[in-house]
């Protein structure tokens, strides 16, 4: 147990320092950008990476998940063929989506408040992003943390000094900030293929045998990603349509606040993926105990990291965010802690992708997504903005609650070995 702590431990640290680091960059653009853009400027951005978050969820049919899936049971030359038949699948989606989104333009302005323009863009920037996820999920699955962290870090830079300099310096407001985000993915998208690549682990070569499988594999999971989107993001167009921009800005910011527990729990879950899909096969007493002994620590530290993280926040806003973001700290402490609890369900749905139970999943955050859709409304019409918070917490527990009844079923784990006598002693 000591070593698989040890080693899960070391890994997590670099990544939560690196992500921490990449993450730094953007909170420290925010004292000087929030002197800069109004709260409307950043409600256009938040609802720009709405959007996008939306697209990649339908883009790539979660071809990131089969990434990590197969990774350790192809040979490296029929993986190769498998990630040329997923960019082929993310180029069709992409000419599909992008078709469907100009057909249909004027009423997306109508129901979503966005420039037409950037509704467009977001298809293209989405795919992008897409894109770029592999080679961070190839250095995952290495466990080459350190290059994880110079990719996120590099990026991170370049958009730093872009924004800087197009806002602060040639005044482009808005359009600065997103050109900003944008470049930084374009950089990822091209380095993924190009590492990729050059390492072998991509042939574009066209087999419909496999992108059929990656199809297939993919398709039960893009309801659920949709629904994830809802869970993530819905909140900001909900309160642009029914509050204003500006108070989109304003929640934007605190939201932003509060997923720091995101890039904490997300760098965790990194450094434990390789193992878990390494040792879970193995199904034996000892390499299980020591999965579920994890598991109960991870629980209890996220959730405690949620309530530093808040105290941080307040430090940090009401010390070096202009005064008229400062109400962007009410939000903080509901969205920190429904980041935490869906911290704690990320370790279980890797339980239901090991035994293809992806279509549980996608029940589960279809029917999330639903009640998310329904508070949303109801607490943005009674509390305003504020509704929008309790409604990430409370779908969050809900999500979080169904994911473990599912994990816990379909795969027998000792959850329960501290009261049932077990005689295994981990080493």
């Amino acid at each position: 147990m000591m070593k698989l702590n040890n080693r899960i431990a070391k890994n997590a640290l670099v990544y939560i320092g690196g992500g921490g680091l990449a993450g730094l960059v953007s909170y420290l653009l925010m004292p000087v950008l929030t002197r800069y853009l109004s709260p409307a400027d950043y409600g256009v951005v938040y609802m720009f990476m709405a959007l996008v978050m939306f697209f990649v969820s339908v883009i790539g049919l979660q071809a990131d998940t089969y990434f990590a899936r197969y990774y350790f049971e192809f040979e490296k030359a029929v993986f190769a063929e498998h990630m040329g038949g997923i960019l082929k699948v993310i180029l069709f989606s992409m000419i599909i989506i992008l078709g469907l989104v100009l057909i249909l333009k004027n009423q997306l302005v109508l129901v979503l408040s966005v420039n037409g323009n950037l509704i467009v863009l977001s298809v293209i920037i989405a795919s992008a992003s897409f894109i770029g996820i592999f080679i961070l999920r190839y250095y995952q699955l290495e466990g080459k943390a350190v290059q994880y962290i110079y990719i996120t870090v590099a990026m991170s830079l370049i958009g730093l000094i872009i924004s800087l300099v197009l806002v602060v310096y040639l005044h482009l407001g808005w359009k600065g900030r997103l050109i900003g985000v944008i470049i930084p993915i374009i950089f990822q998208a091209v380095a993924s293929v190009f590492i990729l690549y050059k390492n072998g682990l991509i042939k574009f070569e066209f087999n419909y045998k496999h992108m059929k499988d990656i199809i297939l594999f993919g398709w039960p999971l893009v309801l659920g990603s949709i629904g994830g989107w809802v869970i993530n993001m819905a909140d900001k167009l909900f309160i642009a349509k029914m509050v204003s921009m500006a108070a989109t800005g304003i929640y934007g910011i605190g939201a932003s606040m509060g997923t720091i527990m995101a890039i904490i729990v997300d760098s965790c879950a990194r450094a434990w993926v390789p193992y878990f899909f390494k040792n879970i096969r193995d199904d034996s007493d000892e390499k299980n105990l020591r999965i579920v002994k994890f598991t109960y620590l991870y629980a209890f530290s996220v959730i405690v990291m949620s309530f530093v993280v808040t105290c941080a926040a307040y430090i940090f806003i009401r010390y070096f965010l202009a005064k008229r973001f400062q109400a962007s700290f009410n939000y903080v402490i509901w969205i920190s802690l429904g980041q935490g609890i869906a911290g704690i369900r990320s370790i279980f749905i890797y339980y239901l992708i090991y035994k293809n139970k992806n279509y549980v999943l996608s029940y589960i955050i279809i029917i999330t997504s639903i009640i998310n859709i329904i508070m949303n409304y109801s607490l943005i019409k009674l509390y305003g903005p504020m509704g929008a918070a309790y409604t990430v917490f409370l779908t969050s527990i809900i999500a979080t609650i169904l994911t473990i009844g599912a994990g816990v079923y379909f795969h027998k784990m000792p959850w329960l070995y501290f009261i049932e006598n077990d005689n295994l002693s981990p080493a």
